[in-house]
């Protein structure tokens, strides 16, 4: 029997595991959490998810991590339900002091809203705000210390969010992008951020 390569295997074995019965359940639980957002949050977190995999799929991550981050994108922000619907129609760069003391809690809730199929991804969706900086919203951990799943979802979901909430014009999006490119104080991951730059870029030259 022929020796079968590295890739080959791990493509095979994520067939498999898509073909699985946990990862029915995992989606499931995922699409029943999704569709309890509120439909401005499921645009925002579709399009977090999407933004997400560009990345991922620069940086060369497996399809297996390519998946479950998808699926955490389209959950991430679950956990806004136990929050104020005042909290839940605003954008965080809106929110005052006590307003986002209360808002910062909320990966803590989408963590653990899951169900246990979801268990898989929870860690990604409990960290997504942790900034490479330390200065998160839940100031756990910090640099390499965050699953790289994470770094990734925290840019595309303040990316996203910022479009969404703040770009209405070609010109301020072009200030957002700026902004978040420099990353002055160290905010995000670099590589992340260099990766966004290139699904950017990608999207300007199809369209």
């Amino acid at each position: 029997m022929e020796l079968q390569s590295i890739a080959t295997v791990q493509e095979q074995d994520v067939k498999t595991w898509l073909c699985s019965s946990a990862f029915r359940r995992l989606k499931a639980s995922c699409t029943l959490a999704h569709d309890k957002l509120e439909p401005r949050k499921q645009r925002l977190s579709t399009l977090v998810a999407g933004r997400a995999v560009a990345i991922a799929q620069q940086l060369g991550l497996g399809d297996r991590e390519i998946v479950q981050l998808e699926l955490a994108a389209q959950v991430h922000r679950i956990g806004e339900l136990f929050l104020h619907k005042s909290l839940r129609s605003k954008s965080f760069l809106d929110m005052t002091s006590v307003e986002m003391k209360t808002y910062r809690q909320y990966p803590i809730f989408s963590a653990f809203r899951l169900s246990a199929d979801a268990r898989i991804i929870c860690d990604v969706i409990l960290k997504h705000r942790e900034y490479f900086s330390g200065d998160g919203f839940l100031k756990n951990d910090r640099d390499c210390k965050v699953p790289f799943a994470s770094r990734i979802l925290c840019v595309a979901t303040e990316y996203e969010e910022l479009m969404m909430f703040r770009g209405f014009s070609p010109e301020i999006q072009y200030t957002i992008q700026r902004r978040m490119f420099k990353n002055i104080i160290g905010r995000y991951d670099q590589q992340v951020i260099s990766a966004l730059m290139k699904t950017i870029v990608e999207e300007n030259i199809i369209h």
